[in-house]
C-alpha cells in the first residue's frame, strides 16, 4: 500500500485524500465507514482489503485509529481519516507532533520488528490525547510483512 500511495504524482495523490476525507460520503466522525472511494484505483483496492481487516479490529479493541507511514513520513493509510491522512511526518504541518516524534525516533533507533511506545499527549487531528505504539517493519521477499 505504501508503495502505491508514494508511487502517485502529487495530483493523484491529493485526489485520493480528498476521495476519503473531505469527498467522502460519511460525516467527519464516520469517515472510517467508506471501504473504497470508487475511483478504481489500485490504492483503493488495497485499501478496501486492509480496512475490512482493521476497521472491526479498532470498534472490538478500542484503538482510536491506525496510520501506516511509509519510509519517508507519509501517512500512506488511515482508519478515521483525520487530517493526518496524507501528511508527511517529516516536513509537513504534523511534524512537531507526539506521532511525527514517534515516527522519526522508531526510523532512526529501533530495529525492524521492535515495538516502541510513546506516552499519552493531545495529538492536533483529533484533539484527544492518545498514546502511539509504533513498530518498524520490511517486507520479505515474499512480500510479507516483517
Amino acid at each position: 500500500m505504501a508503495r502505491e500511495f508514494s508511487g502517485y504524482d502529487a495530483e493523484p495523490r491529493a485526489k485520493i485524500v480528498e476521495s476519503y476525507t473531505s469527498d467522502n460520503p460519511f460525516p467527519k466522525e464516520y469517515r472510517a465507514g467508506l471501504d473504497d472511494a470508487g475511483d478504481q484505483s489500485r490504492y483503493s483496492d488495497l485499501h478496501r482489503g486492509l480496512h475490512r481487516e482493521l476497521r472491526p479490529w479498532i470498534a472490538q479493541s478500542g484503538v482510536y485509529d491506525v496510520l501506516l507511514v511509509d519510509a519517508k513520513g507519509n501517512v500512506v493509510y488511515s482508519v478515521a481519516k483525520e487530517s493526518d491522512f496524507g501528511t508527511n511526518f517529516v516536513d509537513g504541518p504534523l511534524r512537531e507532533t507526539t506521532a511525527a516524534r514517534t515516527f522519526l525516533h522508531v526510523a532512526a533507533n529501533v530495529p525492524v520488528g521492535r515495538t516502541y511506545l510513546k506516552d499519552f499527549e493531545v495529538y492536533a487531528p483529533s484533539g484527544l490525547p492518545a498514546a502511539f505504539m509504533a513498530r518498524r517493519c520490511s517486507l520479505t521477499a515474499a512480500n510479507s510483512l516483517a
